[in-house]
């Protein structure tokens, strides 16, 4: 089975542009014996555009396009490498996947996508994801990593998603104000008041709430998690997702049968194919068609006495 794990940029990165090296070797500690388990990872982080900020002299987000997609494109290499190294140390290997919304719109590339990734996994690598800012455009892109993440744990049919944060689970209104209350059930999600995302990131509980909605809609288990640490109203198992995969197993089940009938078939026309002939080379000549048939006093019987 697969876990989904995402980490935000306020997590990887800190307000200075640096890598945040003591939590990802942390975090990384945690993926080793997620693996030792036998569970596979798959690891969904930002912090490319925040990293990238300090390299090319930025103080601030972008806001053009092409700016950003640059940012993120020299941020990019650092976070990789910071995930190599705190992986490396753990004895995991990684790689980078950079996916885009559209990769995941057409059919051929979602299933390429698919294919890469259970490779990775069988292999014992895990996959590094992140959105590839630098062919995104607004039209056509994720918004944020936290659908990134519940899109991939859809893709990969995942026991369970991780969407970590710096908080311990979602309120009914911002931490911070007076009287804020922690939401024990995903139940009553419509009813909070949601606030703007962090200065480094865009995505924020905004992001995270429909993200946990379409992950619910398949029967993932969707823990919220501060930093990794497990809440204390999620300490049972996650539901696995039975209906999608009975719903594969059925599909198989009855391709499997179709192209066993079908093999059956095409047996036994064959079969039938092979009587006819030799039927017809033990047939006599004038049964055949070479000779025309004898009269009926000449026909012999078994005893050779005519009939």
């Amino acid at each position: 089975m697969t876990i989904v794990v995402k980490l935000g940029s306020s997590l990887v990165v800190d307000g200075r542009g640096r890598v945040r090296r003591t939590l990802l070797e942390a975090r990384a500690a945690d993926l080793a014996a997620i693996v030792a388990a036998g569970e596979d990872v798959c690891l969904v982080s930002s912090g490319a555009i925040a990293l990238g900020l300090p390299l090319l002299g930025l103080t601030r987000r972008p806001r053009a396009t092409p700016r950003l997609q640059a940012t993120s494109a020299v941020g990019q290499v650092r976070l990789q490498l910071a995930w190599e190294h705190a992986l490396r140390k753990h004895g995991l290997r990684s790689a980078q996947v950079l996916i885009s919304a559209s990769d995941l719109a057409e059919r051929s590339s979602y299933v390429n996508a698919q294919n890469a990734l259970r490779a990775l996994l069988r292999l014992g690598v895990v996959p590094v994801l992140n959105e590839n800012d630098a062919t995104a455009t607004d039209e056509i892109t994720f918004g944020d990593n936290d659908a990134l993440a519940a899109r991939i744990a859809i893709l990969l049919a995942a026991r369970l998603l991780v969407l970590l944060t710096e908080v311990d689970g979602v309120y009914d209104s911002h931490p911070a104000q007076p009287g804020a209350r922690r939401l024990a059930s995903g139940d009553a999600l419509d009813e909070i008041s949601i606030g703007p995302a962090g200065p480094l990131g865009r995505g924020g509980m905004e992001s995270k709430v429909p993200a946990l909605a379409a992950a619910r809609e398949t029967d993932l288990g969707t823990p919220g998690r501060r930093r990794g640490r497990p809440q204390s109203d999620h300490q049972g198992r996650p539901k696995p997702a039975r209906g999608r995969r009975a719903a594969l197993r059925r599909r198989l089940r009855g391709r499997r049968r179709r192209r066993a009938q079908g093999s059956g078939r095409n047996d036994r026309r064959q079969r039938n194919r092979r009587r006819q002939r030799n039927r017809a080379a033990a047939a006599p000549a004038w049964d055949r068609g070479g000779a025309p048939r004898p009269p009926r006093s000449l026909l012999t019987g078994p005893s050779g006495v005519a009939t």
